[in-house]
């Protein structure tokens, strides 16, 4: 399902497309936290030097299919489609996962899991 021709694998192939465009081709935002453009090992957003509702959106739509809701469950499998098939995409999971570590993991411990 999420491979892209899938159903929700459409969605993510189009969504890592507009990415794409709006961070001038590259995959790459032209602004950076840290102010290098984007290069290697800087922060990853989608819209501005900074985490926003967009990047947040990508994320819960990622984690939803890699981890289940609430993050429950991990599918190996499916994460590795992911990585392969949407490498922008997972780029700003992780980069918005490293964010939100210290909430993410006490957001766990709310929920009972």
């Amino acid at each position: 399902a999420v491979r892209r021709g899938g159903a929700i694998g459409q969605v993510f192939s189009d969504l890592e497309k507009y990415v794409i465009n709006s961070t001038g081709g590259k995959g790459v935002p032209k602004l950076a936290a840290d102010g290098d453009g984007g290069a290697r090992g800087a922060p990853f957003y989608v819209v501005a030097a900074r985490l926003t509702l967009a990047d947040l959106a990508i994320f819960n739509a990622v984690d939803e299919c890699v981890k289940g809701p609430r993050s429950q469950a991990h599918f190996a499998s499916v994460e590795r489609v992911m990585r392969q098939e949407y490498p922008v995409l997972m780029k700003c999971y992780d980069q918005v996962s490293s964010d939100l570590a210290p909430y993410l993991e006490a957001r766990q411990g709310k929920f009972g899991l």
